[in-house]
């Protein structure tokens, strides 16, 4: 008889050569492979397997027939056979083939995983495969899945049989969100051990669902339509109803009743872990480009990377890692791909209280693993109990740890001290180009900044999870990830590595122990990780708090000086007079550090020194709140104008006020800001020429330093958001304009460490940023044009 296999790949084969035209005398005749395959490649072989969607019955019928490996049109020859009993074995004996590419067909009733019983209708399913090899063909779901597509890639895309075999599997697992390798399809046994054992029984699980027999058959036909040219499926009538089973059967137990069906059913002393492998299974319509819960993330790797796997001996979890090892040069590290998920207090006490999932849902820790503070990521416990150097860290408890640590990493791995993350960051580039080739293919296009994915050329996978600031409060979950490192900053602050969904940028800061942020392991025991060099040259360089102001001036600029006669301090003043332009101003060349409440009663709990050290004062300047800087009590005092300014409420001020600046100066608007940066050049490149020649290269993002082309010497202090909460101190700086933004919100001017740019926005009034005073009356400053053709400074 002739097989009930035809596509539309081999129909045109099938009416050719559908008639039986050649006997077992092996008369070579016109048209058949045989001329390009010689007779009978296959003799007298004895194909044996196992049929199953569930089982298929005994009696069920086989069948074995040949296809042309290069032209995939069927030979004349069926021979057939049966299922030997109900664990669905069979054997077809004596087959002799004209190619080694052949069919595998079987049809007939079979037991449901679901109910444990025998189907009342019959199904059919197919096998491609190569005998030139093997004798053992198993027939499954999988291998009914790939069939069209294979059978496209060599008739239509001039592949070689093996080779269609290969692209088709991957991209049937992938059209179920799995991404690596698998075993070849025949090889699969859903009562098997193996990962891809279990691969196999998931997919046939959710493919059946709640649908009998006739809808299955439908569903896998569908799949085909879309599937075989394509390689995508596009069936979202069936995904959809995969989506809500999934849900109801979580709900119902039902994975535990399949189980138990299998097992009382006899044929295998273990049914494989499927239940897992339903976890990892996505059957959503595209993987969005954009941040979702719902995307595994197997899905986003990088599946044109080669991963090797980890089992956390702990609670035997399995993480892909990566080697990242830069071309052309000599730096290689072995980092997780994926998010540190460990969550046992029992055996790591430090985890007590300082590790949690987004929204409070453990599903989501199998998507972007957890959230650690820094005394649960540096296993602050098993640090104090240590026999040989016992250190007592964690928040307000400054312990001076500046190197790798095992943390809560497995054995043989350890959380990266700073130096390492920027090690990393150098080994790709820089700070300013390690984002983009760190982030995953997906998963970045944030709203209003799109095409922001990244190129994950190493396979790290860096996905945009954001990070836990209070008990119900997330921050930056789809535009920015925090990696912990082993680094303190201070009592109260450790340090991080951030990449955010701008296109090329990773930074290192600092923020609060407290906080909840992400862990990635690299391999190695920490005490043979590499460490900073003690060099002169790396402090120099960097923020430090010990390098006195007058340090970082220009030493090619002439500087002027003026005394502030309410408290006699000398300011370094320069005259930024642009070259060809008619332009210029004069600008103090140090931070504002005045502090007299009583003088001045707006300052009065509006000042801060960083980490409330006055000698900092003398290196930095001091942080103002806006209605400090803008000395709120005067203007409310003015005979002639009082307005009411400050946190909570809107004065509407937008023009230059003297605010806290000695007399003859004033606090310059936003737009004197933007005049400032225009007359250099623009927000774009006039960063560079403002920043200091020293202070600059952060850990991560070196050779950020600055031109300090007039003399400016911007430092990055930073900022000061609460009592105890400093940020980006050594990688950004603050300035306050006098323009008002809303009730709660103030301008100002960013420096930051990349090496060009600057910006202007608005935040919170209460937080303390630092002043630089301009000279001139304020009531003769520049004030934003009214043309709607000049440049904004928004």
């Amino acid at each position: 008889m002739l097989t009930k296999t035809m596509t539309k790949w081999n129909l045109l084969a099938a009416l050719v050569f559908g008639t039986s035209f050649w006997a077992c005398s092996g008369d070579k005749t016109a048209g058949t492979d045989e001329q390009s395959e010689g007779l009978y490649a296959i003799k007298n072989l004895d194909i044996a397997g196992i049929s199953q969607k569930g089982p298929f019955v005994k009696g069920s019928a086989v069948t074995v027939q040949g296809i042309n490996c290069k032209t995939m049109e069927f030979t004349d020859k069926v021979f057939e056979g049966e299922v030997k009993n109900n664990m669905g074995e069979f054997v077809v004996e004596k087959v002799n083939l004209s190619t080694t590419c052949a069919v595998v067909e079987v049809t007939g009733e079979y037991r449901s995983e679901m109910t444990g019983k025998k189907v009342s209708d019959k199904m059919t399913l197919r096998a491609l495969t190569n005998l030139k090899d093997r004798t053992h063909v198993n027939v499954n779901l999988l291998t009914n899945l790939e069939y069209e597509r294979v059978m496209y890639y060599v008739t239509e895309k001039g592949k070689t049989f093996d080779e269609a075999k290969e692209l088709a599997e991957r991209e049937v697992l992938a059209a179920f969100g799995m991404a690596g390798e698998s075993a070849e399809f025949e090889d699969l046994d859903i009562f098997g051990t193996s990962d891809a054992d279990a691969t196999l029984l998931a997919i046939s699980v959710l493919m059946q669902g709640d649908a009998d027999v006739k809808t299955l058959a439908k569903r896998l036909d569908k799949f085909n339509d879309s599937f075989a040219e394509s390689g995508k499926w596009n069936d979202d009538d069936t995904k959809k109803a995969i989506t809500d089973w999934i849900a109801n059967a979580v709900a119902k137990a039902v994975m535990d009743s399949i189980r138990k069906n299998m097992e009382n059913w006899g044929f295998a002393n273990e049914v494989p872990d499927f239940e897992k492998a339903i976890e990892e299974i996505n059957v959503a319509q595209e993987i969005p480009e954009g941040w979702s819960w719902d995307v595994p993330k197997e899905a986003r790797l990088n599946p044109n990377i080669k991963y090797d796997s980890i089992i956390d001996s702990r609670d035997k979890k399995v993480y892909k890692v990566v080697k990242i090892e830069v071309p052309d040069s000599n730096y290689s590290q072995v980092w997780m791909a994926e998010n540190l998920n460990y969550a046992d207090s029992v055996k790591t006490p430090s985890l007590k209280g300082g590790n949690w999932c987004y929204n409070n849902e453990e599903k989501n820790c199998k998507v972007g693993g957890r959230y650690y503070s820094w005394a649960a990521a540096i296993d602050s416990v098993a640090l104090a109990n240590d026999s040989k150097e016992p250190l007592v860290c964690g928040y307000g408890k400054k312990c001076g740890l500046d190197r790798a640590v095992q943390g809560i990493c497995p054995d043989g791995w350890h959380l990266p001290s700073i130096y390492e993350w920027g090690l990393l960051s150098v080994a790709l580039g820089s700070g300013g180009v390690a984002g983009e080739p760190l982030k995953a293919l997906t998963g970045w296009d944030y709203a209003g900044t799109p095409d922001n994915n990244g190129t994950d050329l190493y396979g790290f996978a860096a996905l945009p999870t954001g990070r836990k600031i209070s008990a119900t409060s997330w921050q930056k979950v789809g535009s920015d990830v925090y990696y912990w490192s082993a680094t303190e900053y201070s009592a109260d602050q450790g340090r991080y590595l951030n990449i955010n969904n701008i296109y090329t940028n990773s930074y290192t800061y600092q923020n609060s122990k407290s906080y909840g942020q992400s862990v990635r392991c690299v391999k190695g025991d920490p005490s043979t990780a590499p460490v900073r060099p003690s060099s002169s040259s790396v402090d120099t360089n960097g923020w430090s708090w010990d390098v006195p102001k007058e340090a970082r001036l220009n030493p090619k600029i002439k500087y002027d000086s003026m005394v502030d006669p309410r408290d006699k301090q000398v300011y370094k003043v320069v005259k930024i007079d642009v070259p060809d332009t008619n332009y210029s101003q004069v600008w103090m060349a140090e931070n504002l550090n005045y502090a007299d409440s009583v003088k001045t009663p707006s300052l009065k709990g509006r000042n801060w020194c960083y980490n409330n050290d006055e000698k900092n004062c003398n290196v930095g300047g001091r942080y103002y709140s806006w209605a400090a800087a803008i000395d709120s009590v005067a203007l409310a005092n003015d005979p002639k104008e009082p307005l009411d300014c400050g946190y909570g409420k809107t004065c509407g001020l937008n023009h230059s006020v003297q605010g806290i600046c000695p007399d003859g100066w004033h606090l310059p608007t936003l737009r004197e800001w933007s005049l400032l940066c225009e007359a250099i050049g623009d927000y774009s490149t006039c960063g560079k020429p403002l920043k200091a020649l020293s202070g600059w290269d952060y850990a991560g993002t070196p050779n950020n330093n600055g031109t300090d082309k007039y003399g400016f010497a911007s430092l990055p202090t930073g900022r000061r958001l609460s009592a105890t909460s400093w940020e980006k101190v050594g990688s950004d700086v603050y300035y306050w304009s006098a323009t008002e933004y809303s009730a709660d919100d103030g301008r100002y001017f960013n420096i930051n460490n990349i090496y060009t740019q600057t910006y202007t926005y608005q935040n919170s009034k209460s937080y303390g940023q630092s002043v630089r005073c301009v000279k001139g009356d304020p009531s003769t400053a520049p004030v934003r044009p009214s043309s709607s053709s000049s440049k904004s400074d928004e």
